[in-house]
């Protein structure tokens, strides 16, 4: 059993009464007992001075049942004392008087809650006047390494003897205020973690509380909001170069960005240029109309559902990748472009064998042929387009063309000769004004319309352009040639007269394979 001393003392084993230090907590000048005690031995004596108290930081340190000191107890010092039986240190401090309490230190009063997490180094302490610090020399700082294997209190254990409990700031709802809860939470459709959250918020009582339950509820919301609205944070550039080999093997297809094949290119760019030899095409740019809306026979409709009749083998290897039977959205848009560009593309080729004997793209007006007969012009179309091939004769490639094709042919020549004897640039695109002209053959809905249109169009360039006319000539014919389409008179005349062996219209498709004819 350990002698016992007053409390207030602090004492180590083997120190005499004389040798021990009394200090007060009402006390002048700041002391920083930590800094003394720090890196010896097992647990620092400024750790424990921090822990927890009921009062100042040495009654806290006493309340353990091991080192609790009484005030009959003392204890000889294993050192040698100087006559009068001093100690060697000289360390004699005055206890504060207490008029109240005999032989007791008077503490501080309780301290508030918020003071807890204050260290002793922030604490401050104030001596009496007349009173010295301890030294802290060699001899004090030996005797503390002995100090270091006495059996010192479990901070953890010390904490819990000395808590105050946790605070109470909610209580469980009454059966019938529960009842109305349940009734509101059901009417709001709160479930599962939701619905506990508000409960645990419907149970806090008191103003205060309430109070502070609400800001805590708001400032949650918000870091929620916050946290859902804030941009995704990738890894670090460490973990992407240890993650990069594993990473690119575990990334499936669809996450890389779809690009068109080789042999897709290959594909459709030759189909646009063979499809611009059909007469069923119903616009060579545009993919809906104003007034009809889409348009299914498009120049590029056309080439997207010829591409999806290669089948489900040619689809998966060449094709953007599908989930639900719809194509991601980057991938459609890339695909659309590779179509629009091969269109593009053979657009421009069919119009520079439309302008042979008209316009030369590299020496302008000045051309060294005459403009071919419409025979000629629908070998070197269909040669140009990948028809026929090179070596195939005229009469030939016009014997396995039908009357359709002709006269749309004829037409695409009259929209491109009648531009560039307007005063137009040759490489003044036509296509806009052919659809809306296709467009509006349509809307009149009457098919002995449409037929007189194109024979009346195929009619005139035989007689304009017979194979040995330069066009230079014809531009300084008289009266002027204008190359202006058929009017309505013209055309609503060729229909009541019946006409000789009229040409199928264009728009037919049921025509295509008539009979050609000479």
């Amino acid at each position: 059993m350990w002698p016992t001393a007053p409390p207030g003392l602090l004492f180590w084993e083997g120190a005499s009464p004389n040798l021990a230090f009394e200090f007060t907590m009402n006390t002048e000048t700041p002391y920083n007992f930590s800094g003394q005690f720090r890196g010896r031995g097992s647990l620092d004596l400024g750790e424990g001075l921090e822990m927890p108290s009921q009062g100042g930081s040495i009654q806290g340190f006493n309340n353990h049942g091991s080192l609790r000191n009484h005030s009959n107890s003392s204890l000889d010092s294993h050192r040698g004392r100087h006559e009068g039986g001093e100690s060697s240190r000289n360390m004699n401090h005055k206890r504060t008087p207490n008029p109240h309490v005999e032989g007791r230190l008077e503490y501080p009063p309780r301290r508030e809650r918020d003071d807890r997490s204050r260290s002793p180094s922030g604490q401050r302490f104030s001596t009496q006047a007349g009173a010295e610090p301890p030294s802290g020399g060699l001899a004090y700082q030996q005797d503390l390494r002995n100090f270091r294997d006495l059996d010192l209190p479990n901070p953890n254990r010390l904490a819990d003897e000395v808590s105050d409990g946790p605070a109470m700031f909610s209580s469980p709802l009454p059966a019938p205020t529960m009842q109305t809860f349940h009734a509101m939470a059901m009417r709001c459709g709160l479930e599962g973690p939701f619905l506990a959250y508000a409960k645990d918020q419907a149970e806090v009582y008191g103003e205060t509380n309430r109070h502070l339950g609400q800001v805590t509820a708001n400032s949650k919301l918000l870091m929620e909001l916050a946290r859902v609205n804030a941009p995704p944070r990738g890894p670090s550039p460490e973990t992407e170069l240890g993650q990069a080999p594993a990473s690119a093997l575990a990334k499936p297809n669809s996450a890389l960005k779809w690009r068109p094949s080789s042999k897709l290119l290959g594909l459709i760019n030759p189909l646009a240029l063979k499809l611009l030899f059909s007469p069923i095409i119903q616009s060579y740019t545009a993919l809906e109309s104003v007034s009809e809306g889409y348009l299914p026979d498009s120049l590029f409709n056309t080439i997207k559902k010829t591409v999806a009749k290669e089948g489900a083998v040619f689809a998966a290897e060449h094709l953007p990748r599908q989930i639900c039977g719809v194509e991601e959205a980057p991938d459609a848009q890339t695909y659309a472009s590779a179509l629009k560009k091969a269109g593009k593309h053979a657009r421009e080729k069919l119009h520079n064998v439309l302008l042979v004997g008209i316009h030369d793209s590299k020496t302008k007006e000045r051309v060294d042929v005459a403009v071919p007969n419409i025979k000629g012009m629908v070998q070197r179309v269909a040669v140009r387009c990948g028809v026929a091939g090179e070596k195939v004769g005229v009469e030939v490639v016009w014997a396995a063309t039908d009357r359709p094709t002709r006269a749309r042919i004829a037409y695409l020549r009259r929209e491109a000769a009648r531009l560039v004897l307007k005063g137009g640039r040759g490489s003044e695109s036509i296509w806009a004004v052919v659809d809306w002209k296709l467009s509006e053959l349509r809307l009149k809905g009457n098919e002995d319309y449409t037929t007189a249109f194109y024979q009346i169009v195929y009619e005139e360039d035989r007689e304009y352009f017979d194979g040995k006319v330069w066009f230079k000539h014809l531009q300084e014919r008289e009266p002027k040639v204008t190359l202006d389409l058929p009017s309505d008179e013209a055309i609503m005349a060729r229909i009541a007269g019946g006409g000789a062996n009229p040409t199928p219209s264009g728009s037919n498709t049921s025509s295509i394979h008539n009979p050609a004819a000479n």
